[in-house]
């Protein structure tokens, strides 16, 4: 039987307008135009599929966002369960849809209520997990991990090789990591990956040595799509393997950067254009050079809860 792909993955990869104001040699890679509008639609079609593959007929996630809608609309696709652990600050736009493709949610107070109902859920062994449930977090599946690796491959196809850097919008890597892996399994080149970050959790890995295993202080309301108090080994392999690095965008600058994006036709989410400030910041910093060849990752529109 084939997979049921729900037409998941080669996103285009389109030139960012000069009117922008970031040079000429900056491309994106959608990953708006996956099915559910994001990313992980990559990363549900790997998860969900092995989970179908290896006769699970429940799958349980902690999301709270794009995640959540993905995985749901995978384990409809496939006849699955899902079940799908929230926080109480989701839109209630978002969890309607959620359930409206047949999937359970759970909502939770904070982020371990969630990973010790998904440990709990899993313990027997009966449903499979396609999230993080653990303390240190260690990311997602790797099955779904696993899906990210396309990019990379897409990327080079489009372009001939590698560019000379990508700026990844991240909570705790996942994309990232993939990304990397990619790159290192194509062997032609690695560009430099910045891992974008909406206060200091892997930058403050990587400039002031702190563990990576530490919970970090700070907030966002405006990015949710890389919130989260902490960060994975993964991201810092994917950041340092690459020379690359982590970059901080406030809520502040990311929101006047996503006013800018739509004002000139991008409607991607915020926490995707937070990645465009980051680029602006590096530019200044000298990190990218504006001639050099530049991928952003456009991680998700900006229509889900409106």
């Amino acid at each position: 039987m084939d997979p049921i792909t729900l037409a998941a993955g080669t996103t285009p990869l389109q030139r960012l307008s000069e009117r922008v104001g970031l040079g000429s040699q900056v491309w994106v890679k959608d990953e708006s135009r996956n099915p559910t509008g994001s990313h992980k639609d990559r990363f549900s079609l790997g998860a969900v599929g092995w989970a179908k593959v290896a006769g699970f007929d429940t799958v349980v996630a902690a999301s709270s966002g794009n995640a959540a809608l993905s995985i749901s609309a995978f384990c409809a696709a496939n006849d699955v369960q899902g079940v799908m652990a929230m926080t109480a600050d989701v839109p209630r736009q978002l969890v309607e849809q959620v359930r409206a493709l047949g999937a359970e949610v759970r909502i939770f107070d904070t982020y371990n209520e969630r990973w010790e109902f998904v440990s709990t859920q899993c313990s027997s062994g009966q449903a499979f997990n396609a999230t993080n449930y653990v303390v240190p977090v260690v990311g997602c599946s790797p099955f779904g991990i696993e899906y990210f690796k396309d990019i990379a491959r897409e990327i080079v196809s489009a372009h001939g090789g590698p560019p000379d850097a990508m700026v990844i919008p991240s909570s705790r890597g996942d994309l990232a990591h993939g990304i990397y892996r990619g790159f290192t399994e194509i062997g032609r080149g690695m560009p430099r990956l910045y891992l974008v970050e909406p206060f200091a959790r892997l930058h403050a890995v990587l400039e002031q040595g702190i563990d990576w295993r530490t919970t970090f202080r700070g907030e966002t309301r405006a990015l949710p799509s890389i919130a989260g108090d902490t960060t994975t080994r993964q991201s810092v392999v994917a950041a340092s393997g690459s020379d690359g690095g982590a970059v901080v965008v406030s809520d502040l600058v990311a929101l006047e950067w996503h006013r800018r994006m739509w004002s000139l036709g991008y409607c991607w989410e915020p926490s995707s254009d937070a990645a465009f400030a980051a680029l602006a910041l590096l530019h200044r910093q000298g990190r990218i050079q504006p001639s050099e060849t530049t991928v952003v990752v456009a991680a998700s529109h900006g229509f889900k809860g409106l």
